[in-house]
């Protein structure tokens, strides 16, 4: 599912890899509120490696996208990280969506995940799920205008902080 995006006309986007790395960490840097409100310090030197190699337990590389929007000036200016087949045949995982702050609040983040919904329900998904942490009170009003709803609150130790997790659910 590489081409999710080819029919997006918000912003031009695409698939990211390891080539993209230094322009990931350099928008990874620049949403350092984000980092230091979830695990309390800035993102590490490795962050946008991180996000292009991690997979949950079970799952490949083949079932990762790390999708990557940009500006007219082709700046990366948002990504999209998501995990297909998560935890059961046609359920996908938002493991991160990142804007940055230049772009908040304009629309965005609206567009990519109402084009998200349409594009997996379209490809036969029936579930996306993800997880927010409780301080993020905009992430959470965010996910919520969608018609995610809670399912479970989980407290957990996440990079050296102490953090309660909310699990949301979307059946498409």
């Amino acid at each position: 599912m590489t081409n999710l995006f080819s029919d997006f006309d918000g912003y031009p986007s695409k698939k990211l890899s390891k080539e993209d790395e230094p322009e990931l960490q350099l928008l990874m840097e620049c949403c350092e509120d984000m980092f230091l409100l979830i695990e309390g310090k800035t993102p590490p030197s490795t962050a946008a490696q991180e996000l292009l190699s991690k997979i949950p337990e079970g799952r490949t590389l083949k079932d990762k996208y790390v999708f990557g929007f940009y500006s007219d000036q082709n700046i990366l200016i948002s990504v999209l990280d998501l995990i297909e087949n998560y935890k059961k045949d046609k359920m996908w995982f938002v493991g991160l969506l990142l804007i940055d702050p230049a772009f908040r609040n304009k629309g965005i983040g609206k567009e990519i995940i109402e084009f998200l919904k349409t594009a997996l329900k379209e490809n036969q998904a029936a579930t996306i799920i993800l997880s927010v942490v409780e301080q993020n009170k905009s992430a959470l009003r965010f996910w919520q205008r969608f018609g995610f709803m809670e399912v479970e609150r989980k407290t957990k130790l996440f990079r050296e902080k102490m953090s309660t997790f909310i699990d949301f659910k979307l059946d498409l």
